[in-house]
């Protein structure tokens, strides 16, 4: 008969392949700042100083927030996604333009995008790439005007 540890990943298996080497993607609640917070991959931030490679970073910023609302957005309201592919990944609209969804998913992307904040660091784990710097985003809570 079988069991569920029959179809357990080995720990290398865990982190080289199937869906647990996402885990980057997935937005998850920290309990003891009360926000969501998202993990994004980027190029590392260069400079000669460390102010150079925080100017990087800010240089950055508004497509770190882009993609973090587009995270949140896939993961909390999959509803969306329809609006998200038009939009964000520029595909063809299978909606009527002026929709009363339409303007929800604007006002929704409008009220996350002032309540993002994001730090980055080098990653200490060799499996992640050694070019790569983690941008950890926080999201606070929503601001509808």
């Amino acid at each position: 008969m079988a069991s569920p540890s029959n179809y357990f990943l080995s720990n290398h298996a865990a982190n080289e392949s199937g869906y647990r080497t996402k885990k980057l993607n997935i937005p998850f609640y920290a309990q003891d700042s009360d926000d969501i917070k998202v993990t994004l991959k980027y190029d590392r931030f260069t400079g000669d100083s460390q102010s150079a490679k925080d100017q990087a970073f800010q240089a950055k910023m508004g497509n770190i927030k882009a993609r973090t609302i587009n995270r949140l957005i896939l993961h909390y309201f999959p509803e969306y996604y329809i609006y998200y592919r038009t939009f964000a990944r520029n595909k063809s609209r299978a909606f009527s333009s002026g929709t009363v969804a339409e303007m929800t998913y604007r006002r929704l992307r409008d009220s996350i995008v002032d309540n993002i904040t994001a730090v980055y660091y080098r990653p200490a784990n060799p499996a992640i790439n050694p070019t790569k710097d983690i941008v950890l985003a926080s999201f606070t809570g929503f601001i509808f005007e």
